[in-house]
């Protein structure tokens, strides 16, 4: 390998050329302005739900069963809903989303399976992660149970 040797020089100054100016101001204002209208145009595709709860407890049930239950989501808002995912805190509960939009005022559900296995007996708690086109972006719908053998 070759060395180089970089000797630095403790003299250079450096000098900004930017400085702030009408054009750079109606720039940066441009540049907001921009922004802003961005933010409303996403918010406008924005929409609100309601879930007829957010809880479900299985109550008693015996490993290795399947138990369903489905959360009736509603449409509240002006703009169709999108579920763009939902998502189980464990590989044991299979959550299962509506396929297609939800139109304003109309409703669907999510159907939910939980399957314990042999290990997990018990008081059992798990969550899923409901992502839609709403503000706030997330809710979380909860399922408990009691895992007998």
């Amino acid at each position: 390998a070759e060395w180089k040797e970089f000797k630095e020089t403790s003299n250079t100054e450096i000098v900004s050329s930017i400085e702030a100016n009408e054009d750079s101001e109606r720039a940066l204002e441009a540049t907001l302005s921009e922004a802003a209208a961005e933010e409303k145009d996403r918010l406008a595709h924005f929409t609100t739900l309601v879930f007829d709860r957010l809880e479900h407890d299985f109550g008693t049930v015996k490993a290795e069963s399947d138990n369903k239950t489905s959360f009736k989501v509603s449409n509240t808002g002006k703009h169709p809903l999108v579920i763009l995912n939902v998502k189980a805190s464990c590989g044991c509960t299979t959550p299962i989303k509506p396929k297609k939009p939800i139109l304003p005022g109309k409703s669907d559900k999510i159907a939910v399976v939980f399957h314990p296995k042999p290990g997990q007996l018990n008081e059992q708690k798990k969550t899923i992660t409901v992502t839609a086109n709403t503000d706030p972006k997330i809710v979380v719908l909860d399922i408990k149970a009691f895992v007998t053998e």
